[in-house]
């Protein structure tokens, strides 16, 4: 019995430390919720703003996408599914499903440089507005669309689950 001990607890002490990556590497961010549509169409502006919830405490939290589609729910789903698959980053649906951020015209579209109540977002659920002024591909606005949104880590290539999807006209 005293061997079995032994040998028991030189495998807790070895097995831990054999090369196994750390499950906080691959935590998983937390899902945007309630996104609404603030109507615009009284100023006429042609832009879109939506509002949502955040609270993304995780290390890995960069920002968050925003998809866009003008055909359906489903198939923004689906370019939502195609997006990142076995740590790949599918580049067509960056470019022409997923709004590019206003400062580096790059991915994630909010960043914590771009609206500051991202930040308090790691440490407290936090409502967030956001204006969009372009579509994806740098489109101009134009007809109706069907928006989502997740959180996202372009470092770890880690998206959240996809906020509900809310149907908008500029």
């Amino acid at each position: 019995m005293k061997f079995l001990l032994k040998w028991i607890i030189i495998l807790g002490v070895i097995i831990p430390q054999c090369g196994i990556p750390s499950n906080e590497l691959f935590e998983d961010l937390n899902t945007p919720k309630n996104l609404t549509w603030i109507d615009s169409a009284v100023t006429g502006d042609g832009q879109i703003i939506i509002s949502f919830t955040a609270y993304n405490p995780e290390l890995t939290f960069s920002g968050y996408n925003i998809y866009m589609h003008t055909s359906s729910d489903a198939e923004l789903r689906n370019q939502y599914f195609l997006h990142v698959q076995n740590n790949i980053v599918n580049a067509d649906v960056e470019r022409n499903y997923i709004v590019k951020n206003k400062l580096t015209l790059d991915y994630p579209t909010i960043q914590e440089q771009d609206v500051s109540s991202v930040i308090t977002a790691r440490t407290t659920p936090t409502s967030i507005t956001f204006t969009i002024t372009r579509a994806p591909n740098e489109q101009p606005l134009a007809g109706s669309y069907f928006i989502g949104i997740t959180a996202y880590s372009p470092s770890n290539h880690i998206e959240s689950g996809l906020s509900e999807v809310i149907q908008v006209i500029p």
